[in-house]
């Protein structure tokens, strides 16, 4: 190998375990938690991100699925227990 494809290896490596290999220590503070939100706001993060609007179709789908179970469970009792 290049030197240079060596060089980016050993790069990429040690921001990997950088990154990927320490742990995140909670703040213990307030004042620690406040520099925290400092600094991903000044990295672009918006530390409060807006809410997200409910969907109308999760309900429906869900509610679907619980009118199905309902019925397999009832035809199956209906099956087992009436002659």
């Amino acid at each position: 190998m290049s030197a240079f494809l060596l060089n980016l290896i050993q790069i990429l490596d040690t921001h990997y375990l950088e990154f990927h290999h320490v742990p995140f220590k909670e703040p213990q503070t307030i004042e620690e938690d406040l520099a925290l939100m400092a600094e991903a706001m000044e990295m672009g993060i918006n530390p409060f991100p807006p809410k997200r609007e409910k969907k109308r179709w999760g309900r429906i789908a869900l509610g679907s699925f619980m009118i199905v179970l309902m019925v397999s469970w009832t035809s199956q009792f209906m099956m087992r227990f009436l002659p």
